[in-house]
């Protein structure tokens, strides 16, 4: 295994920025997901309490890092006792769909919270949805909390950022139906949606403040709602995410 870096080097691998090409993956099965990947490995620790048990392809690999030392540079007790540095892809949203099938898809419009855009990236896996664009004005599914609220889904199903996915999505997609989810005046309930849903769908959720904004509402082919008792107002949009992808499952 290589000789560890001086902290600032480490810093710079631990520490990315919003605009980096790079970020951090933490914990055993999250890394062994990400090892089983197409990703490009920067690099990997290994605490001496916890080895990842798969064998890296690339990238430089570092073994019984002192769990202090790492914890002190990420800036938290870090306990997950694996954690490596992925270079995110670079393949847009077009480029994929040129030789991929686009019949589901589920498109995030800046939703702020990391941890919901990686919990909707989790369930659009489990449902069996084709990928999930992000918007790049919302939170990125590469932050920290949300690489780990996906679960391991965001190194198992294609994730793409777009600056303008509305037009990625109208170039790469034309004949996909634009669903949107909101609470307006003609939206359809989700049973009654469900019976006749188009066979090429791309399921729209908006920011959690202010939903779906009245530009891209008026581009969608059709807008459905979940039925709610007067209990409350809405639902979270991770919890409405999970209603609507497994009653629209591929």
């Amino acid at each position: 295994m290589d000789p560890l870096p001086d902290d600032d080097t480490l810093r710079a691998w631990l520490l990315p920025a919003a605009d980096d090409d790079h970020f951090r993956v933490e914990g055993r099965h999250a890394v062994r997901a990400l090892l089983e990947s197409d990703l490009e490995i920067i690099a990997g620790f290994d605490t001496a309490t916890e080895s990842v048990g798969v064998t890296p392809r690339s990238g430089r690999w570092f073994r019984e890092i002192d769990p202090g030392r790492l914890s002190r540079l990420v800036g938290f007790d870090f306990h997950r006792g694996v954690l490596a540095i992925a270079r995110k892809p670079g393949i847009s949203f077009s480029d994929w769909a040129k030789t991929n099938t686009v019949r589901r898809l589920c498109v995030l419009d800046r939703l702020a919270d990391p941890g919901n855009v990686g919990t909707v990236i989790r369930n659009a896996a489990a449902f069996g949805f084709d990928a999930v664009i992000c918007s790049r004005a919302g939170a990125s599914p590469y932050h920290a909390k949300a690489v780990r609220a996906s679960a391991t889904a965001l190194f198992r199903l294609p994730v793409f950022v777009e600056e303008d996915w509305p037009t990625a999505l109208a170039a790469a997609a034309p004949g996909t139906v634009w669903v949107g989810t909101a609470l307006v005046p003609g939206a359809i309930p989700l049973d009654e949606f469900v019976e006749s849903a188009p066979d090429s769908l791309a399921v729209l959720f908006g920011s959690e403040a202010d939903g779906l904004p009245p530009a891209i509402l008026a581009a969608c082919g059709q807008c459905l709602t979940i039925p709610l008792s007067d209990r409350v107002e809405s639902l979270n949009v991770a919890s409405a995410s999970a209603i609507v992808l497994h009653s629209l499952r591929g």
